[in-house]
């Protein structure tokens, strides 16, 4: 007897800076047979420098998760790791984890990216989410029970700009964000149809030239179905 309730659709998709050749942003996404883990981190500015802090970021705590450390441990290094500029006074990259597994239990954990959209029977869904400090940091963390056809979604904060102070004056926003979501959401869609939509919409906003790397990220949670070969 399984223990597989669900499948795990996931994608993602970027659009770097305007004149950037490497994206800023960047997302690993690790498989194995207890579900998935996604990470999506966005290093500080753009270009090179950003893309080689995220790809660290993302590749250092998905390959951690991947092979056993539980998700605090996880983030309790990565956190206590990462520098803090200086100047900005603020980490050199952010992060969002996303783990599934295959019983439907799932973690989301945030370090100063946007908020995750999660969307169930067409509607927002706001899991309870605890905020731990570590190391000075504010990290916020979420348990929840995903059941098939629910949709979460992350993004690097080059979502939240498009816009700014071109087609909008203040970008776009978290709730706009949402309510885009929401409303262009269709049945059946799946996790590479969302992120296109929506990355086609923050393109169309910045008017194609985007202001800021942008990056979607997401899993559609599909009811598990099974399959004999012979």
């Amino acid at each position: 007897m399984t223990n597989e309730m669900i499948y795990i659709d996931a994608f993602w998709r970027s659009l770097n800076k305007h004149n950037e050749e490497l994206c800023g942003d960047r997302v690993q996404i690790r498989h194995n047979d207890k579900g998935l883990v996604m990470v999506l981190a966005d290093g500080l500015g753009s270009g090179v420098k950003a893309n080689i802090l995220s790809t660290l970021t993302s590749t250092i705590i998905s390959e951690m998760i991947f092979s056993g450390m539980s998700l605090k441990d996880a983030i309790d290094t990565i956190v206590a790791t990462l520098p803090v500029d200086q100047e900005r006074e603020v980490a050199y990259s952010t992060f969002t984890i996303i783990q599934v597994f295959y019983d439907g239990n799932a973690v989301i954990a945030r370090f100063d990216n946007p908020t995750t959209v999660l969307i169930r029977n067409g509607k927002l869904w706001h899991p309870d989410t605890v905020v731990h400090d570590l190391n000075g940091k504010k990290v916020y963390v979420a348990h929840l029970q995903v059941q098939p056809e629910d949709y979460i979604v992350t993004f690097s904060d080059g979502v939240l700009y498009a816009g700014l102070g071109m087609t909008l004056n203040f970008g776009r926003g978290q709730e706009e964000v949402e309510d885009f979501l929401v409303s262009h959401l269709r049945e059946k869609d799946t996790a590479a149809e969302l992120s296109r939509i929506l990355l086609t919409n923050v393109d169309s906003l910045y008017g194609g030239m985007p202001g800021d790397d942008s990056t979607v990220a997401c899993v559609h949670v599909i009811e598990a179905r099974e399959t004999r070969v012979m």
